[in-house]
């Protein structure tokens, strides 16, 4: 026998599904989210405030997706004030160059016009190509139409969509340029680090969308990223669903090929439900299933899900007086522009990524770096090595860190409860993916559906190659499978 029932029970707290889940709730559904495994972004070292990863928050004025939430959920005001957009929006530094992308086009246009000499018709090629396949993007993203397509009406409406908007595939804006010229770098930077899914050496279409966003406007939110989540929860709470900050799912029951029941761990409590979303790894997630009832072919697929790259960050606090009073909240460093970005060649360096410090003198910098997964060596003394040489680069921008150097953290290191010793707790790496599914937009490593009847995923991965933008992309998709399977009862 349950012990309470819901319609919808979210397990983690990844954005996508938060998204879902406040959704959901307002259309009179009752949600229950678990918290846990869901981690936090800041982290807290003698007091301070540190990040697991930067924020690059985008497209609240030009992503439909993201305004679509919003207005959905009633928050169109509040959001259109909360948002803070940054100036200069972001800036990339390569050797001999430095671009401030700014929201004056004018002045904008003097950055390129200096750094990128005797360029000025071919930039202008490139984004107006930009500004065309945007367009017809737009008219996909829009469809509403979960991705990737499945079923065979579906996927016939989709084809004849696909052929009617981008007949012969979209156009590599980049294509204007030589292989190696410098403006290659300047474009691609933002978005290896905003994307989460990436085919190499970059998508045509995660290229079009990043450009398309962030040089019209990056932005700061109080509270970054948990911030953000909480004003979805507090959606939930606020309309029919719960949410439990500790709920820790111990395993699933199935019947009939169904998830009918979830056991929490600590209170020994049944939850009956009729549907289930995977809001976070979704390895961990499937694990929970009884071995008996797990469907072989999904679950190897699942196994087959690996990163490419993962993302890590090195938090630095230093006296305030370091920061150069010309240097924006968010650079992009490319060391060289021949070599593969990747590693040490593309940093992204982030200043006060947590928000202000509890002691006024303080600054924090948030140093990231993309990891191949092929030379990846997870031990105490690789991340040493490998945070004096993000320290070294990030001097490059700063030039007087050291001087007014304070302490530093890596967001992959915790420390024991027991011994007190650091360790490296593998939870904390942000994976990046490789090629995408099909029929997906060059946007998602992994579909919302499920081998398993009530079950949908939600989590970080879906969408994750449209950077901040893809989160709304899913909790959309994900509220729409719900919508489409529950059939909410009238309430009196």
């Amino acid at each position: 026998m349950s012990d309470s029932y819901y319609n919808v029970v979210v397990v983690g707290t990844d954005l996508a599904g938060l998204i879902a889940a406040a959704i959901l709730a307002k259309k009179n559904y009752r949600v229950l989210v678990l918290g846990y495994p869901g981690q936090q972004n800041e982290y807290h070292v003698d007091g301070l405030h540190f990040v697991r990863r930067p924020s690059l928050f985008t497209g609240f004025e030009t992503s439909s997706p993201i305004k679509r939430v919003f207005a959905e959920l009633s928050l169109s005001i509040e959001m259109h004030n909360r948002p803070k957009p940054l100036n200069p929006f972001y800036q990339v530094v390569m050797p001999g160059r430095r671009i401030d992308v700014v929201d004056k086009e004018r002045v904008f246009q003097r950055e390129l016009d200096r750094e990128f000499k005797g360029n000025q018709d071919t930039i202008r090629t490139f984004y107006r190509i930009v500004h065309e396949q945007n367009k017809r993007l737009d008219t996909l993203v829009n469809a509403d139409q979960v991705l990737p397509v499945t079923g065979f009406r579906e996927q016939r409406a989709w084809k004849r969509l696909i052929r009617e908007t981008v007949e012969d595939g979209l156009n590599d804006p980049l294509s204007v340029f030589p292989a190696r010229h410098p403006f290659r770098s300047f474009a691609v930077a933002p978005l290896l680090f905003s994307s989460g899914c990436q085919v190499e050496p970059y998508s045509v279409n995660q290229l079009v969308r990043t450009v398309h966003h962030m040089n019209r406007g990056l932005y700061e939110i109080a509270g970054g990223l948990d911030g953000l989540k909480r004003t979805f929860i507090d959606k939930v709470k606020s309309n029919c669903g719960d949410y439990r900050a500790r709920g820790n799912v111990d395993r699933f029951t199935l019947k009939r090929g169904k998830i009918r029941e979830v056991h929490l761990r600590e209170r020994r409590e049944v939850i009956g439900c009729d549907m289930v979303v995977c809001n976070m790894d979704v390895k961990r997630f499937f694990n929970l299933l009884p071995e008996e009832h797990q469907k072989e072919r999904f679950h190897l697929s699942i196994l087959e899900l690996q990163p490419t790259h993962v993302l890590y960050t090195l938090n630095i606090a230093v006296r305030r007086q370091a920061i150069p009073e010309s240097m924006g909240k968010h650079v992009f460093l490319v060391r060289n522009p021949k070599k593969p970005f990747e590693g040490s060649n593309i940093v992204l360096i982030s200043v006060d990524p947590a928000g202000p410090q509890a002691d006024d003198a303080v600054r924090t910098i948030a140093v990231s770096t993309r990891l191949p997964i092929r030379h990846l060596r997870p031990t105490l003394d690789n991340l040493s090595a490998q945070d004096d040489e993000l320290m070294y680069f990030a001097e490059q921008v700063v030039p007087f860190l050291s001087e007014h150097f304070i302490a530093r953290s890596s967001s992959w290191i915790t420390h024991d409860k027991r011994t007190k010793k650091p360790q490296i707790d593998t939870a904390h790496m942000v994976p990046i993916y490789g090629r995408p599914l099909e029929s997906a937009l060059g946007s998602s490593p992994i579909s919302a559906r499920t081998a398993y009847k009530n079950v949908v995923v939600g989590g970080d991965h879906l969408h994750s190659g449209y950077g901040f933008e893809g989160a709304f992309m899913g909790g959309l998709n994900v509220a729409k499978l719900v919508s489409e399977t529950v059939n909410r009862k009238a309430l009196l």
